[in-house]
């Protein structure tokens, strides 16, 4: 992956956006950003830390934009609780390799 790389991701709830990748850090970080609701862009920053045990991969999101304290509010439970089994998935996935 690359920075500025584009493309689409539909999520679980059947939803499809545009995405593109921001902050790139090869094997390390990324930052994936999309625009899913009027006037709002999510920032989701993925990092893939080492450790002696495997790896720690941590997720985190930001919401800009004049609609995003309305989002925050009633999104954010959501979109967090959503973090665990993808972390998950991508752990098992880091560690296999």
């Amino acid at each position: 992956m690359a920075e500025g790389v584009t493309g689409r991701m539909t999520t679980r709830a059947g939803g499809t956006h545009e995405i593109h990748f921001e902050a790139v850090e090869d094997g390390r970080a990324f930052t994936l950003v999309t625009r899913p609701v009027p006037l709002a862009t999510f920032y989701f920053r993925c990092e893939i830390s080492p450790r002696e045990d495997g790896a720690r991969l941590t997720q985190s999101i930001a919401m800009k934009g004049p609609s995003a304290f309305f989002f925050r509010a009633v999104a954010t439970k959501q979109i967090v609780e959503s973090f665990t089994p993808i972390l998950e998935g991508l752990k098992a996935k880091v560690e296999a390799d």
